[in-house]
């Protein structure tokens, strides 16, 4: 056995499968990360994180399972719900998360008013968070109550609490976000806390 073009001396020498050339009798030993993707139905009351100093439960909890090479894309509050994709795909993981990407995620949200066209034209337009202009699409009121709304709008970027600080600026105020879509990738079936797998094939096709 060689590791980098030098014999191996000692049974307990450490190497990295994903950066050391290692050959038994000259030829090369390929090691393949095998990637898992995961697509959840996020219920409000989890974090999205392995561990919380105050033992709030994650959404690892759901899953079963603490795997650590595994992260989310798209971070939800702890009191938002809805899509979030779980995986060890780092490449993957940049590619949608990345604002250069212009994917999409799309949020039903209620607020404390109706919405006016002068609202939706305000938030097209954008609103700088950060010293970032942020923006809203495809914004439309799904159903009027007596005192608020549930709205659907899009977003690409993803700063931290993005869309109650950009309602916020326009002195509206959220009561509830649950995240549709990531792209084209929905959940119509999962309920509050149940989740499936999907090949990479499935997966990078929605995007």
């Amino acid at each position: 056995m060689t590791i980098n073009g030098t014999i191996a001396t000692s049974y307990s020498q450490e190497v990295d499968p994903t950066k050391d050339h290692i050959k038994i009798n000259k030829k090369l030993i390929s090691f393949k990360e095998q990637f898992i993707y995961i697509i959840l139905h996020k219920p409000k009351g989890y974090l999205c994180t392995h561990n919380d100093p105050a033992g709030r439960p994650t959404v690892f909890d759901l899953l079963k399972m603490h795997n650590k090479k595994l992260f989310t894309i798209g971070r939800l509050d702890f009191n938002s719900s809805g899509l979030v994709i779980l995986t060890n795909d780092g490449h993957f993981t940049q590619k949608i998360s990345h604002p250069k990407s212009n994917i999409q995620k799309t949020y039903h949200v209620k607020i404390n008013k109706i919405l006016t066209t002068k609202d939706k034209e305000r938030l097209q337009k954008g609103i700088i968070l950060d010293g970032i202009l942020c923006q809203a699409y495809h914004i439309k009121t799904l159903k009027t109550l007596q005192k608020n709304s549930w709205i659907s709008l899009s977003i690409v970027s993803g700063r931290n609490h993005q869309i109650k600080r950009m309602l916020k600026e326009l002195k509206i105020f959220v009561a509830d976000i649950q995240r549709m879509k990531i792209g084209s990738l929905s959940f119509p079936t999962l309920k509050p806390g149940q989740y499936i797998y999907l090949q990479k094939k499935d997966i990078e096709s929605r995007f």
